[in-house]
């Protein structure tokens, strides 16, 4: 389902996310988003860390608030296997080696 506008928007409104509750974004050129009303305010996130982003909300609820949430990883895809360490960009740490990832959010 095309929901980009344009090869840059996403117009959201409540029946987008009643039909698809989240947005998955994997492989984008652009490491940043901004979501922003009509008025020009609103929020850019830098996600230079991650491969994917998603953007999802409560669907069927109307619900006063969209989540834009950084994915190193998603957890079930529809074709693909359930083993964890297959699923992509699954991270794989040695014991004791850890890794940190990072966003950031600024105000409009």
């Amino acid at each position: 389902m095309p929901v980009i506008k344009d090869g840059c928007c996403i117009p959201l409104d409540h029946t987008l996310h009643d039909r698809v509750d989240t947005l998955i974004f994997d492989g984008l050129k652009s490491k940043g988003v901004k979501l922003q009303g009509p008025k020009g305010q609103g929020v850019h996130m830098d996600f230079s860390d991650f491969p994917m982003i998603a953007f999802w909300t409560a669907p069927e609820k109307h619900a006063p608030f969209i989540c834009l949430e950084p994915w190193q990883g998603c957890g079930a895809l529809a074709e693909g296997s359930e083993e964890f360490s297959a699923k992509p960009h699954a991270l794989r740490l040695a014991p004791n080696e850890s890794k940190i990832l990072g966003y950031s959010i600024s105000i409009l």
